[in-house]
């Protein structure tokens, strides 16, 4: 009986609006035997990562994949002024949540969790994939003049460089599926399996995007491609 008024109080404390949030209610109360550390776990849901997938458009049953979403909620909790132990906090507690909605079959990963990522049964390279070099990148934007072309270049070879995205994502970059935000943009690039994934554009990148997009606003654009 104190279960349940425990759960009803956080479905009216919260607001819970439907069926999923309600779960993740349950969830909290299944995870934590005592109220302030179902409440931390409440808390870390609904005031933080509720919030951020309402912004983005991300589905928090089914989050796109992924690192780059995760990365990009870290992010977006730098800006709010959130403490590192409060992030990391807030980490642990979402993967927590997000195991017992799997055991549910609430949904069907754990976009937290390093346990549902690639397979560690052969060692990691103990080098890095090589890429481009900060020479090669150089010598490739020393080719890009002050045309519009060669500023549409820049910024593609910056962004890609800058977010290591793949090209075709990149190349599907609209007008709809960016952000301004005070410190760059924030890009919903689609990736494999038309997942979408929010990639953040910050520094030089960011500046050379900028400048590209003054173009397409001097040509009336501002819908569809960016490219």
């Amino acid at each position: 009986m104190t279960n349940r008024r425990a759960k009803t109080s956080a479905l009216q404390r919260y607001g819970a609006a439907s069926a999923f949030e309600s779960a993740v209610v349950v969830a909290c109360a299944e995870l934590a035997p005592t109220e302030s550390t179902r409440d931390a776990y409440l808390s870390d849901f609904f005031k933080h990562w509720l919030p951020f997938c309402r912004m983005y458009e991300v589905d928090p049953q089914h989050p796109a994949a992924t690192k780059g979403t995760v990365i990009a909620w870290i992010e977006w909790m730098k800006k709010r002024g959130d403490a590192p132990k409060s992030r990391a906090r807030g980490l642990s507690a979402l993967s927590s949540i997000y195991r017992q909605l799997r055991r549910s079959d609430e949904v069907d990963r754990n976009p937290f969790s390093v346990d549902e990522g690639p397979k560690r049964g052969t060692a990691l390279p103990l080098e890095p994939t090589p890429v481009a070099s900060p020479e090669v990148i150089r010598k490739l934007l020393a080719t890009c003049d002050e045309s519009e072309l060669g500023m549409r270049d820049t910024a593609l070879i910056r962004i890609l460089w800058a977010t290591g995205a793949r090209r075709a994502s990149v190349i599907g970059m609209t007008f709809e599926r960016l952000r301004k935000e005070s410190a760059g943009y924030i890009a919903r690039l689609i990736g494999k399996g038309q997942k979408e994934i929010p990639v953040l554009i910050r520094g030089k990148a960011a500046d050379a995007l900028t400048k590209w997009l003054a173009v397409l606003k001097d040509g009336k654009l501002s819908s569809g491609p960016i490219w």
